[in-house]
């Protein structure tokens, strides 16, 4: 069953954290209840029409930051102990690239890597 989007904890967080430190998305622009199909190709940095490899640069980047904001500033835990921030990071680096992906992906990701206190 596909992920979706919903009124929970990993996709608060992920609206949140791109809508305020990251400066993706506007909230008046796009409302919370409604970000699940913002495609990432809409963030306003996106680099659109950059090679391969620079979109590949500028998401490992944003995803790091993204990685970091998460454990500020929400109390999660390891949904497997046995992963590690690496991974994490490396599970979500590819949907940042993807202009084709959405909010959702990215709250799914989220999801799959942190158990919050909604669980």
């Amino acid at each position: 069953m596909a992920y979706e989007w919903k009124n929970n904890i990993a996709c608060k967080a992920t609206y949140a954290i791109l809508e305020g430190p990251l400066d993706q998305i506007d909230e008046i622009l796009v409302p919370q209840d409604k970000a699940g199909d913002y495609k990432i190709a809409y963030f306003s940095n996106y680099p659109d029409d950059a090679s391969s490899k620079i979109k590949e640069k500028w998401a490992r980047k944003i995803s790091a930051k993204f990685v970091q904001y998460v454990l500020k500033f929400y109390d999660v835990r390891k949904e497997k102990p046995t992963d590690t921030i690496s991974k994490w990071h490396n599970d979500t680096w590819p949907v940042f690239k993807d202009g084709d992906k959405t909010l959702t992906d990215l709250a799914a990701v989220l999801d799959k890597h942190c158990k919050f206190s909604d669980e």
